[in-house]
């Protein structure tokens, strides 16, 4: 009886497992919008905030370059970062850092 048990625990411990990696093996890329609503009304404090945040994605992004289009979001996080920081030099924002 007791081995019927640990067999039924293995086959739903490996369904779930099976689940899991299906469910979390990837998704479609959903690059970021390069031009939105609002940005020429950002203050320079916005323009830097979100020009951090979408190094800290790059970042992230980076290492699985090679998987499930995260090429195609990293390309379109830096075209944004590019736009944002056309924006910031028009409005002459300081303490802008340039790569």
């Amino acid at each position: 009886m007791c081995k019927d048990k640990l067999v039924k625990n293995l086959l739903c411990l490996l369904l779930t497992l099976s689940t899991c990696v299906t469910g979390c093996g990837g998704h479609d890329a959903n690059p970021v919008k390069v031009h939105q609503f609002g940005d020429e009304n950002k203050s320079c404090d916005a323009l830097k905030v979100e020009m951090y945040e979408i190094d800290e994605e790059i970042t992230r992004l980076s290492p699985k370059a090679d998987e499930n289009g995260e090429k195609v979001e990293i390309d379109a996080l830096r075209r944004r970062h590019s736009h944002l920081m056309r924006l910031a030099q028009q409005k002459n924002c300081k303490g802008l850092a340039t790569k």
